[in-house]
């Protein structure tokens, strides 16, 4: 009997502020391998023809039922122009920021964040599935001082952007980005430094032989 895959992506799904990409990077100077992170958004966005910030801006983004009712009035009154923000679709961002993921894999060995990843490559068996949390108080804090925002503004920017990635979540694969068998492994970075994470990841990778 053969014994489980040898272990060559490792999937990073992360709440805002809790140090998904600081992990990804550290992880794949660990292990010598190549993360994929915000390269995601910049080869779509040359895909698409898009400008990156542009794309950037609707990321990991599920347009809301109003900004959908709003950009359909613009488009049948023409006098109503879009404002730039919206000339992106999200979904159109969504779907070729998944074909881009799903190229990579396959030129593993890949460290990758994000943008639903723990679904695109939940059916291979030579992935990790890792998620990163962190509590509210600690992950606002970590983003005020990032983005130089005062408390009030990065908790609000936190409590968003964690509604944000849950509603893509839901939105493109019907699942709950909560839900724990979505993930072989979880890690509190309020009680664990993000060297301890990487080489503990490290471990369970160089650990499976295949």
């Amino acid at each position: 009997m053969t014994g489980p895959a040898k272990l060559e992506v490792v999937t990073i799904a992360r709440q805002f502020g809790a140090g998904g990409s600081d992990l990804a990077l550290a992880l794949g100077e660990t292990l010598g391998w190549p993360v994929l992170d915000r390269e995601i958004i910049h080869t779509a966005a040359e895909r698409l023809h898009a400008d990156e910030a542009r794309a950037a801006s609707v990321d990991e983004y599920v347009t809301g039922a109003l900004q959908k009712l709003a950009k359909g009035f613009a488009l049948s009154v023409p006098e109503y122009a879009i404002e730039p923000a919206y000339e992106l679709d999200p979904d159109d961002v969504a779907r070729v920021t998944h074909q881009v993921v799903l190229t990579a894999a396959k030129s593993a060995p890949l460290v990758v964040v994000g943008h639903g990843v723990q679904c695109l490559l939940a059916s291979q068996p030579n992935v990790l599935h890792v998620r990163v949390v962190a509590p509210v108080e600690k992950r606002v804090a970590c983003i005020a001082t990032r983005l130089k925002m005062d408390t009030a503004t990065a908790t609000s920017e936190v409590h968003r952007r964690d509604a944000q990635r849950a509603r893509y979540l839901r939105h493109h694969f019907g699942a709950d980005n909560n839900d724990p068998t979505l993930y072989d492994v979880q890690f509190n970075t309020a009680h664990l430094s993000v060297a301890e994470v990487a080489s503990a990841i490290a471990q369970i990778v160089r650990g499976r032989t295949g």
